[in-house]
């Protein structure tokens, strides 16, 4: 309750309402979790399982901002989406615990910030990779 009343709680709680709320379109919790879904939502069948690829979502993207998650189902579509969560689904069996937590916070991570191809991204792709039991 400390935390609450003060400063760093009242901007915090302050800063939730725009990740909440789907009357702000212009705020960047809005835009961070579901304008990519949104639009997603709003492409073709054909476009929605192959995708429109790297230059097009770029350009989507452009005066906007994506999570990696929703970035990446649109430009792969359902097909290259799935393949790339079955890829780190794959790092996750027969593996340490460390390699599996880099996966979860790659995961984790991607559903919030445009990490697409960041160094994080390769971080917690890298170290899983390394770690992996034959």
């Amino acid at each position: 309750n400390m935390y609450i009343n003060s400063e760093g709680g009242i901007l915090l709680l302050s800063r939730t309402e725009t990740i909440t709320t789907m009357s702000n379109e212009d705020s960047s919790g809005f835009l961070r979790i579901y304008y990519g879904w949104m639009y997603f939502n709003s492409m073709s069948f054909f476009e929605q399982l192959f995708g429109v690829g790297n230059s097009v979502c770029d350009d989507i993207f452009s005066d906007g901002f994506s999570n990696c998650a929703s970035y990446i189902f649109i430009a792969f579509g359902l097909i290259g989406g799935l393949m790339f969560l079955w890829f780190y689904i794959k790092l996750c069996v027969n593996t340490s615990f460390v390699a599996f937590a880099f996966v979860c916070l790659f995961l984790f991570i991607s559903m919030m910030e445009a990490i697409y191809l960041h160094p994080i991204m390769l971080i917690c792709t890298v170290i899983p990779i390394a770690l992996k039991k034959t």
